[in-house]
């Protein structure tokens, strides 16, 4: 898909023109202009464009799909180019040109068009050795009046010494930088200023090196007339094999492609409107984010709930304890004396005075009779010739871990 920002050819009587240009005050009007007029070069060395529209505000153009690689890509790999495949592809392109230079109107008035932008960039080389160039900025034709003075349109390093000097142009232009391409396909480098490709490489054809140095002179006067005097003049070294091998070099240094197209159709996505959703969808994000914040900061802190009280357990009355209900606990239990006969009798007047009696209790605990007292047996006496259980060592002799027996003295 190509935008108007792509665009890059300029008819050459309107270069010096110093009214505001039409293009910028309207661009989806001016782009549909110069679309429809790009849509009229039918060129077998030119990419055809196939439709122009609009999709949600976005202008597009639907172009011929090209199965290979661009020159600038294929140059990457295969720099430098044989001498006659680099001429095929200079003269490919010159023909396009003229084709472009001779361009007419609907009144058949010549719309004396240039390019611009001829670079390794927008030149596709198809793997059958077909060679389109692309990327027509078709901008005004001559019956327009508007134009943006001392704009430049192309790449540094193509552009011809009086596009550089924002002076009018006309299809020399173009040849000047068709003479850069063949220049860099022939040593891998762009040239300087009176250079010719035989002081870089050895090998160079002598009539490629001056058709060469003639495109790239300085004044346009020097150079070829027209586009198709520069084709006609490589047509000889060109026809020596050139397309055979292009078509190798496409073939050794650009990868298969997994699918293989005559054209392809894709989804056109408004990259404004998306980029403005995406972003408002970030902004609010964010605003949610902040107030959520701010209403945390603001909140009460949550009340905290009372601490849990864990009441002690009723005390368990002792298991031989057998409360009544109609009993009256007395304050001190006195237990009941038990009488022991004296051997002595005790005088009238030291006798203890009796105690009082008892509170009588509901439930009388029988006594506890005392256990009978048994006479323990006599002691026997000891035998002499009874073993001792843990005789003593002696301070001589070690002690033995075997029971002695020792004669009782």
């Amino acid at each position: 898909m190509l935008t108007a920002s792509a665009l890059g050819w300029l008819p050459s009587a309107e270069r010096t023109s110093s009214t505001t240009d039409v293009g910028l005050a309207q661009p989806a009007a001016a782009f549909d202009r110069e679309a429809t007029l790009a849509a009229r070069l039918a060129h077998r060395n030119i990419v055809t464009l196939y439709e122009h529209g609009d999709v949600d505000g976005t202008p597009y153009l639907l172009m011929e799909y090209v199965d290979g690689a661009s020159l600038h890509a294929l140059l990457r790999g295969a720099a430098p180019l044989p001498a006659p495949a680099a001429a095929f592809v200079a003269r490919e392109l010159c023909r396009a040109l003229a084709y472009v230079h001779a361009a007419t109107g609907d009144d058949g008035r010549p719309l004396a068009l240039v390019h611009r932008d001829v670079s390794p960039a927008n030149v596709l080389i198809a793997r059958d050795g077909a060679v389109k160039l692309c990327d027509f900025g078709i901008a005004k034709t001559t019956t327009a009046t508007a134009t943006v003075p001392g704009f430049v349109k192309g790449k540094r390093g193509y552009l011809s010494p009086e596009q550089a000097e924002r002076a009018e142009l006309d299809a020399r232009s173009d040849v000047y930088a068709v003479g850069v391409v063949l220049f860099e396909m022939l040593t891998g480098e762009r040239p300087r200023a009176g250079e010719r490709p035989s002081s870089r490489v050895d090998g160079v054809p002598g009539a490629l090196d001056e058709a060469c140095a003639r495109a790239l002179a300085d004044a346009r006067e020097a150079r070829f007339a027209t586009a198709e005097a520069m084709a006609a003049a490589l047509d000889a070294i060109a026809n020596d094999g050139g397309a055979a091998q292009l078509r190798a070099a496409v073939a050794r240094h650009v990868p298969p492609r997994a699918r293989a197209e005559a054209t392809r159709t894709r989804t056109l996505v408004p990259r404004g409107r998306l980029q403005r959703r995406v972003a408002a969808a970030l902004i609010a994000a964010g605003v949610v984010a902040l107030a959520y914040a701010a209403f945390r900061r603001s909140a009460p802190p949550p009340a905290m709930p009372p601490p849990r009280v864990t009441p002690l357990p009723p005390a368990t009355p002792p298991p031989n304890a057998t409360p009544s209900p109609n009993a009256t606990p007395s304050p001190v239990a006195t237990p009941s004396p038990v009488a022991t006969p004296s051997p002595v009798a005790t005088p009238s007047s030291l006798a203890t005075p009796p105690s009082p009696p008892a509170a009588a209790s509901p439930v009388a605990a029988p006594p506890v009779a005392a256990p009978p007292l048994v006479p323990a047996p006599p002691l026997a006496a000891p035998s002499r010739k009874s073993p001792r259980a843990h005789p003593m060592p002696s301070r001589h002799a070690p002690a033995s871990r075997h029971t002695d027996y020792m004669p009782d003295p």
